[in-house]
């Protein structure tokens, strides 16, 4: 006997649409909030940021002319905008800033704040995915499940964790999303009821980066060890070169090539140096 198949939209563990997104937003199952753009001032120290206090509804439950900021909804998913990075030299949530905006280098990560927060009751979760321009480029985006009751006292940000991967620099800037939220209803009642707070996720974050700071300490004295004992390997070969092969050494052609030579590798090793002590900065 066949079973009747519910309309879509009431089954549950489905993906929503944004007309159902916002259906939820009215009924109070999903909270978006964000700082208004006229509310952003130009220095990290402005207490307003990250301060729920200022924080607006971002999403209208029916009007999207007046949603803020505009142009976030997807059909299927809401666009989340950077705001904020940690900055691990300072210990500090750091305001992106305007125009270039925040310039991560090859084989670096940072952890972005959105500008928007998000809550929901126990029947709503999501997924945010990376849909970020600078993938192309190398960026390489983590995936992260919002579980259900995220935010049920406070909405609270989703921390997004960018690593670059590639060869060159890429921007982060305040305009550009560089995820989206998936919505889905949860099916069914769960029996675990545990999930991760955002209060131990952001202890994490920085907890975390004291160790990456640690981790990047050690490798660059690791660095600079080897990089120090090749350099003086290459500037003394030119006095136990001669002594070790002596007749590949003979004539003062030979001599003067290989000091040249020589010369020009010290260069490259210095280069290659400096440029690796630039790109330890954030």
């Amino acid at each position: 006997m066949a079973t009747a198949v519910p309309p879509i939209g009431q089954v549950g563990g489905s993906v929503l649409a944004d007309a159902e997104i916002r259906e939820a937003i009215a009924n109070g199952d999903i909270r978006i909030v964000a700082l208004p753009t006229d509310q952003i001032g130009r220095s990290s120290s402005d207490p307003r940021l990250g301060n729920l206090q200022y924080y607006e509804r971002a999403v209208h439950p029916t009007d999207p002319t007046k949603d803020e900021p505009r142009g976030c909804f997807e059909s299927t998913g809401y666009k989340l905008l950077p705001l904020r990075y940690y900055d691990r030299k300072s210990n500090k949530w750091v305001l992106i800033p305007d125009g270039n905006g925040y310039r991560l280098k090859p084989g670096r990560e940072v952890v972005i704040e959105p500008r928007q927060f998000v809550g929901f009751s126990e029947r709503y979760c999501a997924v945010h995915l990376a849909r970020f321009s600078g993938q192309l480029s190398g960026a390489s985006i983590a995936t992260g499940l919002i579980q259900p009751n995220w935010g049920a006292a406070r909405e609270a940000p989703v921390y997004i964790s960018v690593r670059n991967i590639g060869r060159t620099p890429v921007n982060i800037t305040r305009k550009e999303a560089l995820s989206r939220l998936v919505f889905f209803r949860v099916s069914g009642t769960p029996i675990n009821k545990l999930g991760t707070s955002h209060e131990s996720i952001k202890e994490f974050i920085e907890g975390d980066q004291e160790t990456i700071k640690k981790r990047n300490a050690r490798a660059r004295l690791k660095r600079r060890a080897y990089y120090g004992a090749g350099i003086v390997l290459l500037v003394s070969s030119y006095w136990w070169l001669p002594a070790l092969l002596p007749r590949f050494w003979s004539g003062p052609d030979i001599s003067q090539y290989m000091g040249q030579v020589i010369v020009a590798l010290f260069a490259v090793l210095v280069t290659q140096f400096l440029h690796g002590e630039r790109n330890q900065d954030v």
